[in-house]
């Protein structure tokens, strides 16, 4: 993939990123030898490589013949020597007679550091040993942890002699410093602020990492979990803290426990960095080679093993390898303008730097000093700075992310709803102008119905009365002459009674939603209603000897009734059929009832007979609302309708109302 032009801005992160890392390390390193106070202008001498001494007194003939190596500064690194380290130096003078001094030894993870001060008589004398092996007795009186006191004593010269124990798997490299008890002070505590701040940036990357796991379900944060727990169990190695807390361990542990933090902290500082900078894009084979050193370490450290060398060899190899190749393809990205990379590469690249610059100075490439052990710890505390800020950032971004759409699919709803109610307010026009209009043609259909009824009630009670006036009369009439009045008479009466039918049906519309009730007295009102059917000779009517009044819409209760005649008069026999009106009364309501001789209602059909829409008629005429008006008038007035079996044979359809 070809490279794109680099902005400006990227240049300048470019040129941070390849000359600031190994500037801040050159600075350091001239600090080691010639800054500091006056107490810290002395000469260190080492014994050469390889040489085996097994006596202080052996050590100091060597330093007393010159048979030592200056050093540059003030430490030595002899990689993974098998040898002890002895270093020799003279006391600087003191500026200050009487004042406290101590002789400072690094790092942490030395096993056993000795102390020797020469006498007068030019003889080596032991004064206590510090290291992770050191047992508490041995390790107490002038002894401190990492301090040896260095009182006036008038019976010592200014020789002093350090003897650093060599562990197998162990670096050989040993930094000294005299300091007074100020810088001693202030040593002690930059070592506590350091591991406290990498420790708790480690733990808190720990804690957002899960954390953002655990919301996002992303598998890109077990990198970042595994960077941080793999870095603590790292720093509590090289700081000695674990042996501190199970010291029955032994060195033995430790030269097994340093290889394998070492080879974890490689891995998924690997692992991590390829995804975090994208280095996969950079060539395609970068991904795999990166995935095959971050596995490779302890495959290589038991290979060295196996081979006869320390397990470490191999680990460091891998270790060179990985931080050589990251380091190279950190630039790469920066220099394509990754998004990580212009963030974090000037960072990452410094912590690449510092990690070769202490292992160079370890293996004895280049000189020893304080700044060797602290500033890559120093470049591990900014890293996790900096990714802790990144998860920050990443959660902010998420919860703003998160907010954002939240407050989007708030805006829909509300655009939702009121697009909505706009739908539900313009459904609801049409509705009601749908009503207005279907009101207003019915209110046609029933002006038209109710013109029609009167114009057909008319002509039909003028040929009545002519008929009746016929029928007054003295003079005989022709036998055909009455078979045509009598056919006239029933068409009247068919023609009145289909007028009275409109009538009714338009007075039920108007009067069935609102009932106009008021007291009625049934056998007046039955009589007036049986006028109805006067020339009706099938209808009879049936009273009790007393009246009995009811609370009722004397308009809709007529309605009813005239439904249950008129559906009595259709299911009667055709030959002297006989419909019975009845009114019986009880304690608490008065029974209606029409009865015919027809064949009946079947059981099945009683329960649905006053249902809407349900013709109890064989052959399957009618419209089946008449039963049902029944049944509604009954309940506008608080009633119960029901049908029953007549013997012989015959229904009998009766409307209960409450009594007054």
């Amino acid at each position: 993939m070809p490279l794109k032009a680099p902005r400006p801005a990227v240049w300048w992160r470019l040129l941070l990123a390849a000359l600031l890392p190994p500037l801040l390390l050159a600075f350091a390193a001239w600090r080691d030898h010639a800054g500091g106070s006056d107490l810290a202008r002395w000469q260190l001498y080492a014994l050469p490589p390889g040489v085996a001494v097994k006596s202080p007194e052996q050590a100091l003939a060597y330093y007393r013949a010159g048979n030592v190596e200056p050093q540059l500064g003030h430490g030595v690194g002899r990689g993974y020597s098998t040898v002890d380290l002895w270093l020799m130096a003279e006391l600087p003078r003191q500026t200050a007679p009487g004042a406290l001094r101590f002789l400072s030894v690094g790092p942490p993870l030395l096993q056993w550091v000795d102390f020797y001060r020469v006498d007068l008589a030019g003889q080596p004398v032991w004064q206590g040993a510090v290291g992770m092996a050191v047992p508490s007795p041995a390790g107490s009186g002038q002894a401190g942890s990492s301090h040896f006191v260095l009182a006036d004593d008038p019976r010592f010269s200014s020789t002093v002699m350090v003897r650093v124990r060599i562990q197998p798997g162990l670096l050989g490299a040993a930094t000294l410093g005299i300091k007074s008890a100020l810088e001693r002070d202030a040593e002690l505590r930059r070592d506590g602020v350091l591991l406290g701040v990498l420790t708790t940036a480690a733990a808190l990357m720990l804690i957002a990492a899960m954390a953002m796991l655990a919301t996002t379900r992303e598998q890109e944060f077990l990198s970042w979990m595994g960077l941080a727990v793999c870095g603590l169990f790292y720093l509590l190695i090289w700081n000695g803290l674990v042996l501190r807390v199970s010291p029955q361990w032994g060195p033995q542990a430790q030269a097994w426990l340093h290889p394998l933090s070492t080879s974890l902290m490689i891995g998924t500082l690997g692992l991590f960095s390829s995804h975090f900078f994208a280095l996969r894009e950079v060539f395609p084979l970068a991904h795999r080679v990166i995935r095959v050193l971050a596995w490779a370490p302890l495959p290589a450290g038991l290979l060295a093993w196996l081979v006869g060398v320390k397990v470490i060899y191999g680990v460091t190899i891998i270790l060179w390898m990985m931080a050589s190749f990251c380091g190279v393809l950190i630039l790469v990205q920066l220099l394509r303008g990754q998004g990580n990379a212009r963030r974090y590469g000037v960072v990452g690249h410094a912590l690449v730097c510092s990690i070769l610059y202490y292992y160079a100075a370890v293996m004895g490439f280049i000189p020893f000093g304080p700044s060797n052990i602290y500033v890559w710890q120093w470049m591990l505390v900014a890293i996790y700075m900096a990714l802790l800020g990144e998860l920050t950032w990443r959660t902010l971004a998420e919860r703003q992310a998160s907010e954002r759409e939240r407050a989007m699919l708030h805006g829909l709803l509300v655009h939702e709803a009121e697009q909505l109610e706009q739908r539900v307010q313009e459904r609801t026009e049409a509705l009601q102008l749908a009503h207005e209009e279907l009101s207003e043609a019915e209110a046609h259909q029933r002006e038209l119905l109710s013109l029609a009824s009167h114009e057909f009630r008319m002509p039909a009670a003028k040929i009545r009365s002519t008929l009746d006036a016929l029928r007054d009369l003295n003079e005989p009439i022709a036998l055909d002459v009455q078979d045509r009045l009598d056919n006239l008479r029933t068409a009247s009466d068919r023609l009145m009674f289909l007028a009275n039918k409109l009538i009714t049906h338009d007075r039920w519309r108007e009067l069935s939603i609102k009932p106009q009730t008021r007291p009625l007295w049934l056998r007046e009102w039955l009589a007036e209603v049986m006028q109805d059917y006067e020339t009706v000779a099938a209808v009879v009517l049936a009273l009790p000897p007393s009246e009995v009044q009811v609370t009722a819409d004397p308009v809709l209760l007529r309605i009813a009734l005239h439904n249950l005649i008129d559906n009595a008069l259709g299911h009667c026999s055709k030959a002297a059929g006989v419909v019975q009106v009845s009114l019986m009364l009880a304690s608490e309501h008065v029974e209606l009832s029409v009865q015919d001789d027809g064949p009946g209602v079947p059981e099945p059909q009683k329960r649905t007979v006053f249902n809407r829409y349900v013709s109890g008629r064989a052959s399957g005429q009618g419209h089946g609302l008449g039963l049902s008006i029944v049944a509604s008038v009954a309940r506008l007035h608080g009633g119960q309708t029901g049908v029953a079996d007549v013997q012989p044979h015959g229904a009998r359809f009766w409307m209960r109302l409450p009594r007054a």
